[in-house]
């Protein structure tokens, strides 16, 4: 979804405050992905833009919260959860299942 609304130019407040991206990370984290890409043979075509003018210098540009991103995840995948359970032991605190496609991988 982000990247799709990053290509389509689409302002990115609901992410931000959404605590879904942080942009002032996204060139780095876009840089590291590209790089990973053409280490295993790919190739990274889509350049970074944006069609605001975002101060990447500023470092309140969004905040992403760890364990609600967590827990969204764990609680659509269940091959996620089980493979964090795996390596890190059984989650802190229950995670409520929602019903999505990826919830069946």
């Amino acid at each position: 979804m982000l990247f799709g609304a990053v290509t389509r130019k689409q302002d990115l407040y609901g992410y931000i405050v959404g605590g879904l991206v942080e942009v002032q990370n996204l060139p780095s984290r876009h840089a590291a992905l590209a790089a990973e890409m053409h280490k295993r043979g790919f190739m990274d075509a889509t350049p970074l833009f944006f069609d605001k003018d975002y101060d990447l210098s500023k470092k309140d540009l969004g905040k992403v919260d760890v364990k609600d991103s967590e827990d969204d995840l764990f609680g659509r995948c269940i091959k996620c959860r089980q493979r964090r359970e795996n390596i890190a032991g059984p989650l802190e605190r229950p995670v409520k299942e929602t019903l999505s496609r990826s919830s069946r991988w």
